[in-house]
């Protein structure tokens, strides 16, 4: 026994000097996560602006993953008004999804990321852009249209991307390549960035 706890203290030391952190030999993508929101300051009080309709969170971005059999969605999401002027209440509003399905390999690696260690084929099968409109009529926003492509047998939308779990149980997605990014009409689509992006698992 007292052998047993000697090695794998140092196991766990060597692992430390080593610089690679520790992960889970068995983790799911199964579930719903989403990006980190960044922190807002109210420019005046200097205090965190969390009101709904506070006008200093307008245009926050973020974006949410949903892995579920096989299949996974992609939302990007904006803090946007229903009006003009002072009195627009803000609210978040999807303004890109793409969906279709995907397999997953383990043995990835990226250098300087040892968390990166799933490669992720993802097969799109959909996306859609927001179409919004200001309406004069109303004065509002109308965001209820979406311009929906949906993919050819014959000219699949096939992303490869790299995915992990850090040691504070964030997954961590390094987007990586595409067949036809001109297809989504998002040419620079993540496709040339210098840290992964983080996201956190939302509880159910």
């Amino acid at each position: 026994m007292k052998k047993a706890l000697m090695f794998t203290a140092l196991t766990l030391c060597l692992a430390a000097l080593s610089g690679c952190p520790m992960l889970p030999t068995n983790w799911s993508l199964s579930g719903k996560w989403e990006t980190v929101e960044p922190v807002v300051v109210d420019p005046e009080s200097g205090t965190l602006t969390t009101a709904k309709d506070n006008a200093d969170n307008a245009y926050r971005f973020k974006a949410e993953l949903q892995f579920e059999k096989g299949n996974f969605v992609y939302r990007e999401k904006q803090f946007l008004p229903d009006r003009a002027g002072s009195d627009a209440i803000y609210s978040w509003v999807v303004t890109y999804e793409m969906k279709g399905t995907f397999e997953s390999k383990g043995g990835a690696k990226v250098d300087g990321w040892p968390a990166l260690d799933t490669m992720l084929l993802l097969n799109v099968t959909q996306y859609a852009v927001l179409d919004s409109e200001y309406l004069l009529t109303t004065n509002r926003w109308d965001y209820t249209r979406y311009d929906v492509y949906t993919a050819l047998p014959n000219d699949p939308w096939i992303m490869r991307w790299v995915v992990g779990l850090s040691p504070f149980n964030e997954l961590l997605v390094y987007f990586g390549s595409s067949n036809n990014w001109k297809s989504f009409d998002r040419e620079d689509f993540n496709n040339d960035v210098l840290a992964p992006w983080t996201f956190v698992k939302v509880k159910e």
